[in-house]
């Protein structure tokens, strides 16, 4: 197809099983491909970086050739050679584009999942092809764009990865949808004499039919890209604040009064940026009727120093709140102590890796000691995480560490084993409040 220039060959992937067609995105914007079907049908347009769609189709484009099961070949407005080279490389680093599937027919609904696609551009010898002195045409782009696809092993390990995560993305709407989600609780000792249970951090599982039990890692990523986290994290707060409040009243009563009880649960970045989510998160923690001054939100430290304007709103309405705050993984990350002051933060989380390797390392002892010194200063409490054995234990004790949680107490565990061994505890065990140690 001559159309006075050179073309831009791009590939398009979809899952969207609802449709006639697949989806088309298009790159860049004003420049359409789109599936051959009546007038009606939507193009996505790709608009600074935000999927919107659009009514207008472009008659002087057309989709050459299907290569296979969801795959369209289809071919961009010329483009000069610097343009096409900053194209070439945006679309090459940008593999997976999340988008909400919108009302196309009465058959589509908004809420639908979100569909996930994934924009391939070919190399620059099969943008523009050339045999001789003339441009390959018309049924010939097909067959040399399937040569580049077969060649390109890089293609193929973005397409692996790019289907997985359309998995994963569907799968994490139906787990909404079907509860397919549960909190284990990790107990948060005292380093006193007595190692009080002081609290518990809530911890996500997905539990998934196909693939089993998930933890965070496996899909929270996934997660946070398709704004899934939001509803995932208001569910997480909500059942963290009922399940303290029950774990408070499974204790046994006693004469001695003991602090309450504390709950640690993690948010992300993503709840943070919109103020009307960051109101949600307070809604929903009045809801539940539990003091907000037991609640620790955790956030970690790439947060606070990447996105401070960002976090600086919505920490400070948490705060405003009474919710506790809480820096997860300190001496991890980015190191800047301003944010220390700056976001009232009331616990310092020490990182695991220093706590296993400070009896033999003289570097990770010093950090701990620095890192529990400092949070004295600052008037903050500090739980060491990943304790394992008694010899760190009593190190944390000498270095006045308030807190700890790790193996040596208890693995996470679902809530009914917690339940089960708070019932468990006698009436003089309310004193101590000692350790819970459900089983391995």
């Amino acid at each position: 197809m001559k159309n006075g220039g050179a073309t831009t060959p791009v590939l398009v992937e979809s899952n969207c099983s609802s449709m006639e067609m697949p989806c088309v995105l298009t790159y860049p914007p004003g420049a359409p491909i789109f599936h051959e079907g009546d007038a009606g049908r939507c193009a996505y347009l790709i608009e600074r970086g935000q999927v919107e769609i659009s009514k207008r189709i472009d008659d002087s484009r057309r989709v050459l050739a299907v290569l296979g099961p969801g795959e369209l070949f289809g071919e961009l407005a010329p483009i000069d050679g610097e343009r096409r080279s900053a194209t070439a490389l945006a679309l090459c680093e940008t593999e997976v584009i999340p988008i909400t599937r919108t009302h196309l027919d009465s058959k589509i609904d908004e809420a639908d999942p979100l569909v996930t696609v994934l924009l391939r551009l070919i190399l620059d010898r099969f943008r523009s092809v050339q045999r001789g002195a003339e441009s390959v045409e018309g049924d010939e782009y097909p067959r040399y764009a399937s040569v580049a696809l077969d060649q390109n092993a890089a293609y193929e390990i973005a397409r692996a990865r790019a289907i997985e995560r359309i998995h994963m993305n569907r799968a994490l709407q139906e787990a909404v949808e079907r509860h397919e989600f549960e909190l284990f609780y990790q107990p948060v000792v005292s380093c006193g004499p007595d190692y009080s249970t002081a609290g518990f951090e809530a911890l996500l599982r997905w539990h998934r039919p196909e693939w089993g039990l998930l933890h965070p890692t496996d899909f929270i990523h996934i997660a946070e890209e398709s704004g899934l986290i939001v509803p995932i994290g208001l569910w997480v707060v909500d059942t963290a604040c009922r399940m303290l409040d029950e774990f408070e009243r499974q204790l046994p009563k006693s004469p001695a009064k003991s602090p309450p009880l504390f709950m640690c649960v993690n948010v992300s970045a993503r709840q943070l940026q919109n103020p009307q989510d960051v109101d949600s998160i307070i809604h929903v923690i009045r809801d539940t009727g539990v003091d907000p001054a037991r609640l620790k939100l955790e956030i970690t430290e790439g947060l606070l120093v990447q996105h401070p304007e960002a976090a600086a709103a919505g920490l400070a309405k948490l705060k405003e709140a009474g919710v506790r705050l809480a820096v997860d993984d300190f001496g991890t990350g980015y190191s800047s102590l301003s944010y220390l002051h700056r976001f009232k933060l009331d616990t310092l989380k020490v990182d695991s890796s220093f706590i296993s390797s400070m009896l033999y390392n003289q570097d990770s002892l010093h950090i701990v000691r620095a890192i529990t010194g400092l949070a004295h200063e600052l008037d903050m409490d500090v739980i060491a995480e990943g304790v394992e054995d008694d010899d760190e234990l009593m190190r944390l004790r000498e270095l006045d560490c308030g807190y700890a949680q790790g193996f040596l107490f208890s693995r996470p565990v679902p809530a009914v084993q917690i339940v089960k061994q708070l019932k468990s505890l006698g009436a003089t065990d309310r004193v101590k409040r000692r350790a819970i140690s459900p089983e391995h």
